[in-house]
Protein backbone atom coordinates (compact mmCIF):
# COMPACT_ATOMS: atom_id res chain seq x y z
CA UNK A 1 0.00 0.00 0.00
CA UNK A 2 2.73 2.26 0.88
CA UNK A 3 4.38 1.91 -2.61
CA UNK A 4 1.28 2.44 -4.33
CA UNK A 5 0.71 5.85 -2.42
CA UNK A 6 4.07 7.14 -2.92
CA UNK A 7 3.56 6.06 -7.13
CA UNK A 8 0.22 8.34 -6.79
CA UNK A 9 2.35 11.43 -4.60
CA UNK A 10 5.09 11.18 -7.55
CA UNK A 11 2.41 11.30 -10.07
CA UNK A 12 0.75 13.66 -8.44
CA UNK A 13 3.83 16.04 -8.70
CA UNK A 14 4.64 15.51 -11.83
CA UNK A 15 0.70 16.40 -12.69
CA UNK A 16 1.55 19.60 -11.08
CA UNK A 17 4.46 20.36 -12.65
CA UNK A 18 3.07 19.65 -15.95
CA UNK A 19 0.69 21.92 -15.14
CA UNK A 20 2.41 25.00 -14.28
CA UNK A 21 4.77 24.63 -16.75
CA UNK A 22 1.65 24.68 -19.25
CA UNK A 23 0.63 27.44 -17.43
CA UNK A 24 4.26 29.42 -17.98
CA UNK A 25 3.95 28.76 -22.06
CA UNK A 26 0.55 29.94 -22.05
CA UNK A 27 1.52 33.06 -20.32
CA UNK A 28 4.69 33.78 -22.11
CA UNK A 29 2.61 33.34 -25.34
CA UNK A 30 -0.14 35.52 -24.27
CA UNK A 31 2.84 38.19 -23.46
CA UNK A 32 4.64 37.86 -26.80
CA UNK A 33 1.37 38.39 -28.64
CA UNK A 34 0.46 41.80 -26.38
CA UNK A 35 3.94 42.66 -26.85
CA UNK A 36 3.88 42.55 -30.56
CA UNK A 37 0.93 44.26 -30.54
CA UNK A 38 2.45 47.12 -28.58
CA UNK A 39 5.50 47.30 -30.67
CA UNK A 40 3.37 47.99 -33.87
CA UNK A 41 1.09 50.26 -32.15
CA UNK A 42 4.52 52.15 -30.88
CA UNK A 43 5.53 51.54 -34.93
CA UNK A 44 2.76 53.61 -36.04
CA UNK A 45 2.63 56.53 -33.77
CA UNK A 46 6.57 57.12 -34.59
CA UNK A 47 5.44 57.20 -38.11
CA UNK A 48 3.04 59.70 -37.52
CA UNK A 49 5.34 61.90 -35.68
CA UNK A 50 7.87 61.44 -38.24
CA UNK A 51 5.11 62.35 -40.60
CA UNK A 52 4.68 65.54 -38.92
CA UNK A 53 7.85 66.71 -38.15
CA UNK A 54 8.44 66.71 -41.85
CA UNK A 55 5.94 68.24 -43.10
CA UNK A 56 6.26 70.81 -39.61
CA UNK A 57 10.04 71.57 -41.38
CA UNK A 58 8.70 72.36 -44.69
CA UNK A 59 6.11 74.80 -43.61
CA UNK A 60 9.18 76.30 -41.14
CA UNK A 61 11.58 76.43 -44.62
CA UNK A 62 8.38 77.95 -46.30
CA UNK A 63 7.77 80.49 -43.62
CA UNK A 64 11.43 81.94 -43.57
CA UNK A 65 11.71 81.96 -46.85
CA UNK A 66 8.60 84.55 -46.53
CA UNK A 67 10.30 86.18 -44.19
CA UNK A 68 13.69 86.90 -46.12
CA UNK A 69 11.46 88.00 -49.05
CA UNK A 70 9.92 90.37 -47.12
CA UNK A 71 12.88 91.96 -45.67
CA UNK A 72 14.34 92.24 -49.22
CA UNK A 73 11.88 94.25 -49.99
CA UNK A 74 11.54 96.77 -47.18
CA UNK A 75 15.91 97.40 -47.43
CA UNK A 76 16.47 95.04 -44.46
CA UNK A 77 13.75 96.52 -42.24
CA UNK A 78 10.60 94.39 -41.46
CA UNK A 79 7.38 95.03 -39.53
CA UNK A 80 5.22 93.12 -38.07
Amino acid sequence: MKIISKIKAINLRILLCILIIAGLITIIIINDQNYKKQIKEKDNIIEEQIERLIKLNAENESLWNTYYKNVKVYDGEYYE
